[in-house]
């Protein structure tokens, strides 16, 4: 085959695939599949309220809806996780600063006895009689090594202290950072 053979077939595959086509057909078939706007470059539509959307996000700005993920659903956020009884032993979670059990000092200061860092989950403690739930956990940091256990109760006062009061954790959940 010589070298003008070879560029002649090359320029019928072209001329039979034009751009126009091969660009209509590629918009077509990710407005099937994951739910882009026609016409709109980065955007697709929600299928609960047909509000525009950010092509990377995961749920409506609108309604709320969570979008068709190619590689599935996101599991972890920046945000605070609602229902804390969803964590499973071996989950790794992040506590938040500023959050947790905590005291007034004399001039008025609030400390927080908890530190904040990363944690592994070992176990859920629910017991809504005394108000004890919390989650029972190893520390994942040099700053925060050994067993802890984290109330995640109604904000209460402690039975023998004026200043000293219970106060539930904010928890993000996150990837293992051991892997």
């Amino acid at each position: 085959m010589t070298h003008v053979d070879l560029y002649g077939i090359i320029r019928r595959v072209l001329e039979l695939v034009s751009p126009y086509r091969l660009e209509s057909s590629l918009y077509s078939i990710a407005s099937e599949k994951w739910g882009f706007v026609m016409g709109t470059r980065g955007k697709k539509e929600c299928s609960g309220c047909g509000e525009a959307n950010g092509a990377r996000a995961y749920n409506c700005k609108k309604c709320g809806n969570p979008f068709k993920m190619k590689n599935g659903a996101i599991r972890y956020s920046k945000r605070p996780i609602e229902d804390w009884t969803t964590l499973e032993e071996g989950d790794c979670i992040r506590v938040l600063s500023r959050s947790g059990d905590y005291y007034y000092k004399q001039n008025g200061d609030k400390v927080h006895w908890t530190t904040a860092g990363k944690y592994i989950v070992k176990s859920l403690t629910i017991d809504n009689e005394k108000g004890n739930c919390g989650i029972c956990c190893y520390g994942l940091t040099n700053k925060n090594g050994g067993y802890h256990w984290l109330y995640m109760g109604k904000e209460r006062p402690q039975e023998d202290s004026d200043i000293s009061f219970h106060a539930p954790h904010k928890v993000v959940r996150i990837k293992d950072p051991r892997r």
